[in-house]
Formats: C-alpha cells, sequence, structure tokens
C-alpha cells in the first residue's frame, strides 16, 4: 500500500529514510533558503532542521546518525555533515575546486567511505572520501553528462551506477569496491538502488 506522510505539502526534495528506518532526512526551497529537515515517523506532523546557514541539500545518512549534505555556507559549494539529533555543529568533509561542486551520493553501511559526485560544467565524476585517511579519490572511468546515481551495496563490496552511453543510453554497472578495475554491465535503466 502507498500511505502519505502527515506532512503539510510543500517543497520537499532529495528525501532519505535513516538506517533504522524510523527518520526520514529531505531537503525543502521556501525562495528564500535551503534547508535539511529531519522527520520522525512516529510523529504525525514533527519536521525539525537540522541545518540553518547557506543552500543545504541533498542528504546521505551515516550508519551512526549523521547526515551529510552539500552546503554553499562557506563560498563553495562542498560536503559537510552534522549529527542527525541536532548535538553537533555541521563540519566540513569536502573542499571543491573552483568551478566544481560537490554531492553526496551514498555512505557505506561501516560509516568509513561516501560516495559523492564532482561536477563542472556538463561533467560528472565519482569519487569517495574516506573518513579514516581523511581523502577523497576518483573511482576511475565513471564520468558522464547525466546524474549517475552511485550507491554502496549492503555489505559495502560493491558500487553500482548508471552512465549515459555516446548515443545517449543510460547504463547501469555495477563494479567492485575498493575498485579493481573489473566493471560489468547490468543494462539499460538510470536511478539504481539496492
Amino acid at each position: 500500500t502507498i500511505e502519505p506522510l502527515k506532512l503539510a505539502p510543500g517543497p520537499y526534495d532529495a528525501p532519505r529514510i535513516s538506517p533504522n528506518g524510523t527518520q526520514i532526512a529531505f531537503s525543502t526551497n521556501d525562495g528564500k533558503e535551503d534547508a535539511i529537515w529531519i522527520h520522525d515517523l512516529s510523529r504525525d506532523t514533527s519536521m525539525r532542521p537540522i541545518t540553518f546557514e547557506g543552500r543545504n541539500r541533498f542528504p546521505v545518512w551515516s550508519p551512526d546518525g549523521y547526515v551529510a549534505f552539500q552546503s554553499d555556507r562557506e563560498g563553495d559549494v562542498a560536503i559537510f555533515r552534522v549529527r542527525s539529533d541536532g548535538s553537533s555543529k555541521a563540519e566540513r568533509v569536502t573542499t571543491p575546486e573552483k568551478g566544481s561542486t560537490h554531492t553526496p551520493e551514498s555512505w557505506s553501511n561501516d560509516g568509513k567511505n561516501l560516495l559523492y559526485l564532482v561536477s563542472r560544467g556538463v561533467s560528472n565524476t565519482l569519487w569517495v572520501y574516506s573518513f579514516d585517511t581523511k581523502t577523497s579519490a576518483q573511482v576511475p572511468d565513471v564520468e558522464t553528462p547525466r546524474l549517475p546515481s552511485p550507491s554502496f551495496s549492503p555489505d559495502g563490496r560493491w558500487v553500482v551506477y548508471a552512465l549515459t552511453t555516446s548515443d545517449g543510453l543510460n547504463q547501469v554497472y555495477v563494479q567492485p569496491f575498493p575498485t579493481t578495475g573489473a566493471k560489468y554491465l547490468v543494462g539499460a535503466g538510470a536511478r539504481p538502488l539496492w
């Protein structure tokens, strides 16, 4: 069955369910600001903001209660993270090069790695940020004009994403993580999810 959430109609975007299935993070744009909100599914109409400055979009949950998001709060369009319960200030995760933007996509279930996109013009490349080493590395051979919608598999050993071919078709691929150079075609499609 399909049940609507008991929230007033509004400009909701990029909803993501928490790992324990009890909350939803989403962004809103009221024409003045973009904010990230948390909605507790056990309550009827509650929603509380977890961001308060800048344009904040595209929330992604960690397994231990953080939410990563895209923000322009310090001038560039980078990735930040904040505790979902509001108990911490937002902290910077990435620093984009001039002319690039970073968008969080998927957090590994062990909390150690974050897949994100680096967008420059019409090019989107896939990167992974390691919280252990505090470094980023590009995933080889993943560059596409459309959003690839990458995500980690539940066991963290695979990454799925979509690429646009030279003739304009979307194809879904999986590859091992950490990368080995292997890449496997699943078939035509877009926006893959595990």
